[in-house]
């Protein structure tokens, strides 16, 4: 006699199986996401420090009739999201009151990447701008750094980190901001 169909130790064999790929799969997704997120955003940051300074270097004034510079506003804001904007002033003394308006909006860190602490503390705000060598006015070419809410560094090289918490293990990534201008990640 031919019997047809599975035992019971077959089938919890497969749903044994199938549990630990569910489990497998569950644990390395999250992070997977959440790295990818950190490494977006990172890029993110780094093409508007490029545009910036691209924009300032060229005289792109965004149909402006003033002289100005361009640069990114990053906020570790503690009431709301983090996050990041490109923005164009017209003095040194617009960033240093913090009185920068975003254009294009500001663009929000995802929910599980946050600025590290050691760069920007929290409820701290780094402008960084460039300088044309023309405007704005005795500044030679390339990057500068204006902190609100904290000391800036005393060096001369900007660091911006990236902390993914959510992700085993966690991710880290930093932007360096040479004195030049240069931007790497």
């Amino acid at each position: 006699m031919k019997r047809s169909g599975f035992t019971l130790a077959e089938m919890l064999v497969v749903v044994g199986i199938v549990m630990v790929l569910g489990v497998i799969l569950m644990l390395s997704s999250p992070g997977k996401r959440a790295s990818v997120g950190a490494v977006s955003a990172t890029q993110q940051i780094a093409t508007l420090l490029r545009e910036a300074q691209s924009r300032t270097l060229t005289g792109d004034l965004n149909g402006q009739t003033a002289s100005g510079f361009w640069g990114v506003e990053i906020v570790n804001a503690t009431n709301t999201t983090p996050f990041y904007s490109l923005f164009f002033a017209t003095s040194t003394a617009n960033v240093a009151s913090s009185s920068v308006t975003a254009v294009n909006g500001r663009n929000p860190l995802p929910s599980f990447v946050v600025f590290a602490t050691s760069s920007v503390p929290a409820g701290g705000t780094l402008y960084v701008y460039y300088s044309s060598g023309t405007f704005p006015p005795g500044q030679a070419i390339g990057a500068y750094g204006v902190c609100a809410g904290f000391t800036c560094p005393s060096t001369t090289t900007i660091t911006l980190s990236l902390y993914e918490f959510r992700s085993i293990p966690p991710v880290s990534t930093t932007i360096t901001i040479a004195p030049t201008g240069g931007v790497n990640y």
